[in-house]
């Protein structure tokens, strides 16, 4: 009864004075030479909910143009963490992450449900993410205990309530001033709540409970945060298929493969800056990104700007040289081999519309290099209408991007083609890393034209940047799922 009085008068300070000042200045239980600063931070007023607020409305809009880019593309498994993030040169990486519940009450993901990325929000949201970078560089922490520690903070649980053991246990994880921040001023339960706080109120009320109990068990625990059978559709839910690419920070693209709540793979693209430099008619004539080049040069003799068949032609420009180039000094060289799709002529408007249209077309374009004029077509085509939708969705569809970003996209997608049939079968060794490069510069041309990354010569100068998952949270289509924190932890 006395507990519950206290309560209330905490309760009544609060509404009255908005903050009550909490003075610490004690040991922890179990932790000898921890003694908590007398900093006299507010003991935060506890809300349901406002732990973690993260929702799906948060989520970064959809980049489905990438499943054009990937084509059949494999990632490679990703490197361990480096501190609190992974170091990522321009490529396609596949990590096998620890992941944590991030809203107890809920379903489970299921298997195919869709999770786009978004920001980590919440008034807790910057200690969670801090346990979430330190669980990486502490493996002996077990993934149960870090997720104990966040259903806690999850339901208001003060760090001291905990059992000695547990404090002991988790400890690396927390700081004195990350400790002070579990002191919440918890609202009494009463008739004069709303219904749907009384309810969430009651839950969490009896999820501390469970969560301090000395010889709690993390199976009791799961039962509690952790609903069973199937998941029911829930308000503002979206229709979304597994494995949704998102944006994931200025050149980085991910996407979420939910296993359970515990287990999640993330496969996530960095897209790689680069330079390119154009003769007078405004063609592309070298490429260079990250210690990758390709110098080429064009032949202009008469009928060479041409494929030609029963009277009908289609313009091209036919490679006369090409070199290219690795950043371990090799080389490889072509004469006469490929060509590129003038995007000035198929400037994703009437006249390509109207080309597409005429029978003729149709008839030419089943075999040789007018079936490959007409494949590279069509899929820029189908790449374009994919990244005006996203650059819809970020509120750039109407706004007219500089000219040359446009360009830059049109013209190295049909240079990237060029380069590819080219080589034809001979792309082994340091080529495919060359051709997986060129595929991650068209990735940045399209950052740039969503206005997510800046143009490649003003980019950072290093080719290796860190990716940090926990800033993001695996959101979930279905809204009765669990929303997921990720960690650099990679899982066994």
């Amino acid at each position: 009864m006395k507990r519950r009085l206290t309560r209330v008068v905490m309760t009544a300070a609060l509404l009255i004075s908005g903050v009550t000042q909490a003075q610490f200045q004690f040991s922890l239980p179990g932790l000898p030479g921890v003694t908590l600063p007398n900093i006299g931070l507010p003991a935060l007023p506890f809300t349901p909910g406002n732990a973690v607020t993260t929702a799906l409305t948060d989520a970064f809009p959809v980049a489905d143009w990438l499943n054009v880019l990937q084509d059949s593309a494999s990632p490679v498994a990703g490197p361990g963490a480096s501190g609190a993030a992974f170091n990522l040169a321009p490529g396609f990486y596949r990590f096998v992450l620890q992941s944590y519940c991030l809203h107890a009450g809920t379903y489970s993901p299921a298997e195919g449900a869709g999770y786009p990325l978004a920001p980590l929000k919440g008034d807790r949201a910057e200690l969670i993410r801090a346990i979430l970078q330190r669980s990486a560089s502490v493996p002996n922490v077990a993934q149960s205990d870090v997720q104990t520690l966040l259903w806690g903070i999850e339901a208001g649980t003060r760090f001291t309530d905990y059992s000695p053991e547990f404090q002991l246990r988790v400890s690396p994880l927390l700081t004195p001033a990350d400790i002070a921040l579990t002191f919440v001023s918890l609202p009494a339960l009463g008739g004069v709540l709303p219904g749907p706080l009384r309810d969430a109120l009651a839950y969490y009320d009896q999820f501390r409970g469970a969560l301090v109990q000395a010889n709690a068990d993390y199976a009791s625990l799961e039962r509690l945060a952790v609903l069973a059978g199937a998941a029911p559709l829930g308000p503002g839910s979206r229709t979304l298929p597994a494995g949704v690419w998102t944006s994931a920070g200025p050149g980085f693209y991910a996407r979420a493969f939910p296993e359970g709540y515990s287990r999640t793979v993330l496969e996530v693209v960095r897209t790689a800056p680069f330079i390119l430099q154009r003769d007078a008619r405004g063609r592309i004539v070298r490429f260079s990104s990250g210690g990758y080049t390709a110098e080429t040069t064009y032949d202009d003799a008469p009928g060479q700007a041409e494929l030609a068949a029963d009277g009908h032609v289609l313009p091209v420009w036919r490679f006369a040289t090409v070199r290219l180039s690795g950043p371990g000094g090799e080389t490889v060289q072509l004469k006469n081999r490929g060509f590129v799709v003038p995007s000035d002529v198929l400037r994703f408007g009437t006249p390509r519309s109207t080309l597409f249209d005429q029978p003729w077309f149709t008839q030419l374009s089943g075999t040789g290099d007018m079936a490959l004029w007409r494949a590279r077509s069509d899929r820029a085509w189908k790449l374009y209408g994919s990244i005006s939708a996203y650059r819809a969705l970020y509120g750039r569809g109407t706004l007219p991007p500089a000219e040359e970003a446009i360009n830059d996209f049109t013209d190295l997608e049909h240079y990237r083609d060029g380069l590819t049939d080219a080589l034809g079968g001979e792309v082994t060794g340091w080529l495919t890393a060359h051709v997986l490069r060129q595929r991650s510069a068209l990735e940045y041309a399209v950052c740039v034209l969503s206005g997510e990354c800046k143009p490649g010569d003003t980019a950072p100068a290093s080719d290796v940047y860190p990716f940090d998952p926990t800033q993001y949270v695996a959101t979930p289509a279905n809204t009765s799922m669990q929303r997921l924190g990720l960690s650099v932890r990679l899982h066994d």
